[in-house]
């Protein structure tokens, strides 16, 4: 009587390897076929996700994004009037249109005048640059000469109901007309406050100490008899949703331009001067 070896079990391991390689070899066609159609379903989600998420949906979503670039110039002057040209631009960065809510500027001027001669000494000087406040906070100080206080020049409100592409840009000029005797300095200030959606945003005009100030209001909802809210009374957890809802952003630029005449060695040369300035705060 005989008895059958049984098989090991790396022979066993070793059938199965060659009878799934066998069906393999035998649907390589199919198998490819599936592969490929599996390659373009994927290609196509990512193609659906950059295009639907990253470049609708996301941007949607994110806080708008503004540049602003300010330009003073000194085109003329008649006897004792200077003509300024105040030049300003401004482009939407965000890859959504956004709306201008307000948009305003105010033009002021400074004398220049010395300090007097017994605080110019070292010591004075740095008790000075001391009394300005705490030593975290920024301080400012000139050992010989100090600006006046500030006058108002003029103030306006510009790009009413303006709204921005994706990278598009706005540039306008406004024509200013200075006693240039008065002043040694010229300040520019600009501020725009713009927004994604602005059905329930409005803008209001109080004017501060002669300074024009752009503000937001928040509308209640329709059918309510809520009176508006301001925005900047609106902190914590409830001022970031609503942000984040409309979309707000707000940017400032600031920029200076002396008046002072060419001295003897320029005075064949044009006085024109030119000062840009860029955001420095938002």
């Amino acid at each position: 009587m005989s008895s059958q070896r049984p098989l090991s079990s790396s022979s066993q391991h070793n059938g199965r390897f060659k009878r799934f390689f066998a069906w393999l070899k035998s649907h390589h066609d199919l198998i490819k076929s599936y592969v490929e159609v599996v390659a373009i379903l994927a290609a196509g989600g990512w193609a659906l996700y950059q295009f639907v998420y990253v470049e609708k949906i996301k941007p949607s979503h994110e806080p708008p994004e503004i540049s602003i670039t300010t330009t003073l110039q000194e085109v003329g002057r008649h006897n004792d009037i200077a003509a300024i040209s105040a030049t300003i631009t401004i482009q939407n960065k965000s890859k959504v249109r956004i709306n201008v809510v307000s948009a305003y500027y105010n033009v002021s001027g400074y004398k220049i005048a010395p300090v007097d001669s017994f605080q110019t000494s070292l010591d004075s000087y740095s008790k000075k640059i001391l009394e300005k406040g705490p030593a975290n906070s920024e301080v400012d100080v000139s050992r010989y000469f100090n600006a006046t206080e500030e006058t108002m020049i003029q103030s306006g409100r510009v790009l009413k109901d303006t709204w921005l592409l994706p990278d598009e840009e706005q540039t306008f000029n406004v024509p200013v007309y200075i006693p240039a005797n008065n002043f040694d300095l010229i300040k520019c200030d600009f501020a725009a406050n713009v927004a994604r959606d602005i059905e329930f945003i409005q803008s209001e005009w109080p004017v501060e100490d002669g300074i024009l100030k752009g503000r937001i209001d928040i509308l209640p909802p329709q059918g309510s008899s809520d009176p508006p809210r301001r925005f900047r009374d609106i902190k914590g957890e409830e001022r970031d949703e609503i942000v984040n809802k409309y979309g707000l952003a707000k940017k400032e630029s600031t920029v200076f331009l002396p008046l002072w005449q060419p001295n003897n060695e320029q005075a064949g040369q044009s006085n024109k001067k030119k000062m840009t300035g860029q955001t420095v705060k938002e």
